[in-house]
């Protein structure tokens, strides 16, 4: 386990303590800042088979902001609440505002798509499904997820959907909102002046909080299996999609981690604050035909 120190750009080590969790992938992992918490939900086992576990990983106080190793510890949750089904390709985010965790999606391993909601209280450890009124996502899985924390909304984008019983793939061009505070779903339709982006899965949905803008890259288009290139930009004011012009290299890559960063950046020894805002871009799989390899490269993309 690692993590990316920004101003230094350098990668460090984080050393655990307590009891690891299993190894799964198609996981989701969320922060809770207020008490430099980590919390590790589902996946695919190595095995075949699915996980509906819950960790917290905490970070050691004295040790996230120095240059040595990053210590915590990792502890198995036995939350209260009925708990979610098993489950991978979901997504998951943090509201610090409320100190819960909001879960939605995925595929269980008898390839059923789900289309349910989540709470997971951080402080009680427990979990609620919720049911929010509203036009709700269809069922899907491999969909990717913006959290917009000044209006506790939550965004879904795309993804992919799969009938158990025919095995038929369909892939969703759409987007939809969730609004925590009011417990509703609505569905994000754009002007029609912009361009039409095609339906992705496995890719990613990145919020410039101050423009009030997502950044959506790569992913699989449609139901093929090779990845996309293009970089897209939604206003959200405007319900607007634009393609947008990227510089330098980056590979067509799926199954990848994108985060917003803003704040400070060092420049000549000095320390420039909220300044700097970058969109970092990590692993995931570069594909053509059916060959994948692995990434393990860290872009930086700063928006004009």
């Amino acid at each position: 386990m690692y993590v990316y120190k920004v101003l230094e750009s350098a990668w460090a080590l984080c050393t655990p303590n307590g009891v690891q969790p299993e190894a799964v992938y198609q996981s989701s992992l969320v922060m809770w800042e207020a008490q430099y918490k980590l919390f590790l939900f589902g996946g695919m086992r190595s095995v075949g088979t699915v996980s509906n576990n819950l960790y917290s990983y905490t970070v050691s106080n004295d040790t996230i902001n120095s240059d040595q190793e990053i210590d915590g510890s990792w502890a198995s949750i036995s939350p209260g609440g009925t708990l979610p089904t098993a489950r991978y390709g979901h997504t998951a985010v943090a509201n610090e505002a409320t100190a819960s965790m909001l879960l939605f999606g995925g595929v269980t391993d008898f390839f059923v798509s789900l289309d349910d909601l989540w709470s997971f209280d951080f402080n009680s450890e427990s979990w609620t499904q919720l049911s929010p009124s509203g036009t709700a996502p269809s069922a899907r899985y491999y969909h990717a997820t913006a959290w917009w924390p000044d209006q506790q909304k939550m965004f879904i984008s795309g993804g992919l959907g799969l009938d158990a019983i025919t095995f038929v793939y369909q892939n969703f061009a759409d987007m939809f909102v969730y609004d925590a505070v009011a417990n509703a779903w609505s569905e994000l339709t754009p002007n029609g002046r912009g361009i039409a982006v095609p339906g992705l899965y496995a890719h990613s949905l990145v919020l410039m909080t101050d423009a009030e803008q997502f950044l959506v890259l790569g992913g699989y288009e449609g139901l093929s299996t090779t990845a996309s290139e293009e970089l897209y930009g939604y206003d959200i004011a405007s319900g607007t999609w634009s393609e947008l012009v990227k510089t330098g290299d980056i590979e067509a890559r799926v199954d990848y981690v994108a985060m917003w960063y803003q704040g400070a950046y060092d420049t000549a020894g000095y320390l420039e604050w909220d300044d700097y805002e970058t969109m970092l871009v990590f692993g995931g799989l570069e594909t053509e035909a059916s060959t994948a390899t692995g990434e393990q490269l860290l872009f930086s993309f700063l928006p004009t």
